[in-house]
């Protein structure tokens, strides 16, 4: 979702292969126009230019920049992900490739384009930017990668330094689309996991039957035990059980 002009909100609206930019109204809530020239290709990414004039999306591995009010896109270059950076009037790309994931910074006015260093070992995702992931200051929120958490967590770019820091957050969740809110403090989606392990095991009091018994939950729900009769297939119980285990 990204700002256009006269309180209105550009979003992806529609699934591939009908998918397409939408304008609608903050006033009422209703949809004011939706950008032909983007129909019919899958999008990825949205964000604004600073005044709200030109949208820029990612399609099909492209960065591509349209005016709000619909026309021609135009082509920006190879990309993944775009943010803008409306104080250093830059587009922040992200490039998804064989060796890794890099940004590159790109003028939106002319001027050769930059690579950003990322030193050490906290690592980007291949999750999109959130439309507000530049701060004021010019640091980047967005989605970071460490060796010793299965989470994603939510990580600080200096663009200048290259330096990427974790936010540090007691709760185990993954951290989705991080962005700065006005006042200078950065939001973010967070997704946890909930899960439960089951063991399969005799009944010895009922031969014909089996037990299922929880050995290890994270609810704080007391555990209880299942009988499966022995003649009844146990794989859509497991399938059931199993759905409680997921992002």
């Amino acid at each position: 979702m990204a700002v256009v002009p006269d309180r209105q909100v550009a979003f992806v609206f529609g699934r591939p292969p009908a998918q397409t930019i939408a304008v609608a109204s903050l006033a009422d809530g209703r949809m004011v126009r939706r950008l032909e020239r983007v129909r019919g290709v899958g999008i990825q990414g949205l964000a604004s230019s600073a005044d709200g004039k030109t949208l820029y999306y990612v399609a099909d591995g492209t960065v591509w920049a349209i005016p709000a009010s619909d026309g021609e896109p135009r082509k920006i270059r190879a990309g993944d992900g775009v943010v803008v950076d409306a104080g250093r009037q830059e587009l922040l790309i992200k490039l998804h490739e064989k060796q890794g994931i890099r940004l590159v910074r790109v003028p939106i006015a002319r001027g050769a384009e930059r690579a950003i260093s990322l030193p050490g070992d906290l690592r980007l995702t291949r999750a999109p930017f959130s439309p507000n992931a530049v701060g004021k200051d010019g640091r980047i929120a967005l989605q970071g990668s460490t060796r010793d958490s299965w989470f994603w967590r939510p990580a600080l770019l200096d663009p200048e330094t290259g330096k990427l820091e974790r936010i540090p957050i007691a709760y185990e969740a993954d951290f989705d689309f991080p962005g700065w809110t006005s006042d200078g403090r950065i939001v973010r989606f967070a997704l946890p996991i909930r899960s439960t392990l089951w063991r399969f095991r005799e009944n010895h009091d009922r031969v014909r039957d089996r037990v299922v018994t929880p050995i290890y939950s994270e609810s704080s729900s007391p555990a209880q035990q299942v009988v499966i009769p022995r003649a009844t297939s146990c794989h859509p119980q497991r399938n059931k059980l199993s759905s409680r285990a997921q992002r």
